[in-house]
């Protein structure tokens, strides 16, 4: 859905239309085209920016319910919070990284074992 072309002079200054706020965070990007939104979390409001070309609305802010019929999907999403592991968990990760730490050793001790032996038998050889 287009903007208003008061709401396009806003954003060509990195303002806001829907509260004012300056700062906006990137989402995906392709040629001219760059996805924003805005960086206040009470407001959010989505957009498409293309050069020069008159931009799009990108679903709704949260501040101004603009929604209609054919408005793409929302492109970015948010982070999960995080999860934090059980105990359990944490010393499963730890025991299968210790595990892996010794398969790797193996494999570098192994290597070398080889490239003496390499070394060993072309010294014999010359």
């Amino acid at each position: 859905m287009n903007v208003t072309p008061a709401e396009e002079k806003k954003l060509r200054k990195s303002i806001c239309p829907d509260c004012g706020g300056t700062k906006f965070l990137g989402g995906p990007r392709g040629g001219l085209a760059q996805n924003v939104m805005c960086a206040n979390i009470e407001c959010e409001a989505r957009f498409n920016i293309c050069g020069p070309f008159t931009p799009e609305r990108i679903g709704a802010s949260k501040l101004k319910k603009v929604v209609s019929e054919d408005a793409p999907t929302i492109i970015a999403t948010r982070r999960r919070k995080p999860r934090f592991l059980t105990e359990a968990e944490v010393v499963e990760n730890e025991e299968q990284y210790r595990r892996w730490r010794y398969k790797c050793a193996a494999v570098i001790l192994l290597l070398a074992g080889i490239a003496v032996l390499v070394f060993i038998v072309s010294d014999l050889k010359g």
